[in-house]
């Protein structure tokens, strides 16, 4: 149980980053990435407090979602030249 909660939670952070950075059903993705970071903590603060997570949970969690919203936004930054090469 200790190890399926961190994991489920960030097997979800990386659903919801991926699907916030795509734009979700083939739209062109014209979405701020400030806006894009502030519905991904959003969501997830709302997701640990439903699953009453510990402070020290939050903070491992926030964490990674820092760093998976960083990774986006390096791959979004990276995008136009990597269409481009294709």
């Amino acid at each position: 149980m200790k190890k399926t909660l961190p994991l489920g939670l960030l097997a979800l952070v990386a659903v919801v980053t991926l699907t916030a950075w795509k734009g979700g059903c083939g739209r062109p993705d014209h979405r701020d990435p400030a806006a894009m970071a502030a519905f991904v903590t959003e969501r997830l603060d709302g997701l640990l407090d439903d699953v009453d997570a510990t402070p020290a949970q939050r903070t491992q969690l926030q964490a990674l979602k820092d760093r998976v919203l960083a990774s986006a936004q390096q791959l979004r930054g990276t995008r136009q030249a990597t269409h481009e090469a294709l």
